[in-house]
């Protein structure tokens, strides 16, 4: 035990820049001894400290190579805030780390952005998730966009699944979650986008795709509601009203669904 922690702690809760340098040298040491998450509710307490100057010594640090920008990329972690997001762009673009910590840095910043709910958070990761060179980035980014209610989102996720291939299962488990619907083959997912399919929807965004403009998005929402066995008086006024063979299909095996044995 040491008491120095709870002095630096103490000092980082009264957000008192002038203990910085000291923290900081407190950080390098306990992270020579444990080279990760060596930090812990120190780290969390240098970071809450830097955020009164609008955190120009983390940013700093961020660009040495290593576990101390872990640690502190780590703690801002734990009590995201929107100013954060330069930190997060920084680690993403870190050039100068070295291979046990590139891919860490990167991780910690798709994850930063997934907890800041602005619109540029939004098109970061979308862009990752799209363009990014390195797969396994693009998979990460493209899960994480679960976090965001938006269309867009969802979008970005499946032309992510179309990319990632045989490799795509992280992504479509992350796209039923964000949407509540069980769909798998990438052939669905792209109706479901070019229907307008909501985000957390769930019984209720296949409720309204009946009312599609695209035929193919109404017959993907017969059948899932038929799947569940739900929304019968929904799916039988749209009966009434489809002119879709492919829709109509769809809607009257969703009906008979509801009608058969458990």
């Amino acid at each position: 035990y040491d008491i120095k922690d709870d002095a630096a702690a103490a000092l980082g809760a009264c957000a008192d820049e002038a203990a910085l340098p000291r923290m900081q040298r407190i950080l390098e040491k306990k992270l020579q001894k444990e080279p990760w998450n060596g930090g812990g509710a120190l780290a969390l307490a240098f970071v809450r400290a830097d955020r009164v100057g609008g955190l120009e010594r983390t940013l700093s640090l961020i660009g040495q190579q290593g576990p101390l920008g872990v640690e502190l990329l780590r703690a801002l972690l734990k009590e995201t805030h929107p100013s954060d997001a330069r930190a997060f762009v920084k680690a993403f673009a870190q050039k100068n780390a070295d291979a046990s910590t590139t891919y860490t840095y990167q991780w910690l910043a798709i994850l930063g952005w997934a907890r800041i709910d602005t619109v540029q958070s939004l098109e970061t990761l979308c862009s990752i998730a799209t363009t990014n060179p390195d797969a396994s980035v693009r998979k990460l980014a493209a899960v994480n966009l679960k976090a965001f209610p938006e269309p867009k989102a969802i979008g970005c996720m499946v032309t992510s699944l179309k990319q990632a291939g045989s490799d795509g299962d992280e992504i479509v488990r992350a796209l039923q979650e964000a949407t509540g619907v069980e769909l798998e083959s990438v052939k669905d997912w792209d109706v479901y986008v070019a229907g307008g399919f909501g985000v957390g929807g769930g019984e209720e965004a296949l409720k309204k795709a009946l009312t599609s403009e695209n035929s193919s998005a109404r017959a993907l929402a017969a059948t899932q509601l038929g799947k569940q066995k739900k929304a019968l008086p929904e799916l039988l006024a749209a009966l009434a009203q489809e002119s879709s063979a492919e829709a109509r299909l769809a809607l009257l095996t969703a009906v008979a669904a509801h009608e058969s044995p458990t």
